[in-house]
């Protein structure tokens, strides 16, 4: 897999795991674009993560919609998102588990160069 030019060197880390199954992730509208999956890293290239460099490389999504849900509704700016569902196979990149202190279903998702998130994902939830 090729991967985009702004991942750090060992990026996804080597405890990644190729990306399967169902998850879920927080987009503005019924219509999901690209934009639904822009990282941490792109949003604010000019930060410098450190040991998280990676992990900012990646999108967020949850293996539990409730998880996601939770995440609405204890951030703000979220609390309007729509919770969209995909599922992940070998072919869409890496994952890998890192739960936070409220989501503990929150994974890592490092997408390679040419795959179009936006295409594997439909809104499951207003």
């Amino acid at each position: 897999m090729q991967w985009p030019d702004h991942f750090p060197t060992n990026c996804p880390p080597k405890d990644a795991k190729p990306a399967s199954g169902d998850v879920f992730r927080l987009v503005k509208k019924n219509l999901i674009t690209n934009k639904d999956f822009i990282t941490l890293a792109q949003r604010k290239s000019d930060e410098d993560y450190g040991k998280d460099q990676c992990k900012a490389c990646g999108v967020s999504v949850y293996r539990d919609i409730n998880d996601a849900r939770k995440m609405r509704k204890r951030v703000r700016p979220m609390r309007k998102k729509k919770i969209a569902k995909g599922t992940l196979r070998p072919n869409l990149g890496y994952i890998l588990d890192t739960p936070s202190f409220h989501e503990k279903t929150h994974i890592t998702w490092w997408v390679p160069v040419g795959v179009k998130p936006q295409s594997i994902f439909s809104v499951v939830s207003p």
